[in-house]
């Protein structure tokens, strides 16, 4: 069964990894302030009651734990996801650097613009999968659509 989801490419979601990095790097440092200012009383969070401001300043340091270690994990699937990006870049360009040289146009005169770009899209896709074995749905489809417009940029 095909899956209805986009493919996004490893970059993306590398840089999306990295940026969430960045973002609870961020907070971890505003949470850390947060607390250091409320812990000396420059904001009186509390009123002057201590066992409020410790179950305040409690709370932060849950929060801080919890944010720093999100951002670790994030930080860690960023650098897996940076080896992916380079490997899916190499299979992209060797797929469409074969399926560009491989690629035969059948006849399809008696067609419609429609018609052609379906039977082009399949003889494409077939030749993808006759060469690269078990590629995801989606990224097939993104290739695909790389190689199509590669081959016909002016038909799509």
């Amino acid at each position: 069964m095909s899956s209805n989801k986009p493919y996004v490419e490893a970059t993306t979601r590398e840089s999306e990894n990295r940026s969430s990095f960045y973002s609870f790097l961020i907070m971890d440092v505003i949470l850390l302030v947060l607390g250091v200012l409320i812990f000396f009383d420059i904001i009186p969070i509390a009123g002057g009651d201590t066992t409020a401001k410790i179950f305040d300043l409690i709370i932060l340091g849950l929060l801080l734990i919890i944010f720093t270690v999100i951002g670790i994990m994030s930080y860690k699937k960023s650098k897996v996801l940076k080896g992916d990006a380079v490997r899916e870049e190499q299979l992209t360009e060797e797929i469409i650097e074969y399926i560009v040289n491989a690629y035969e146009d059948p006849d399809l005169t008696d067609m419609s613009d429609e018609e052609k770009y379906f039977e082009r899209d399949k003889k494409i896709r077939e030749l993808i999968t006759e060469k690269f074995k078990g590629l995801k749905e989606s990224y097939l489809d993104y290739v695909s659509e790389i190689v199509y417009t590669e081959i016909f940029p002016d038909n799509k």
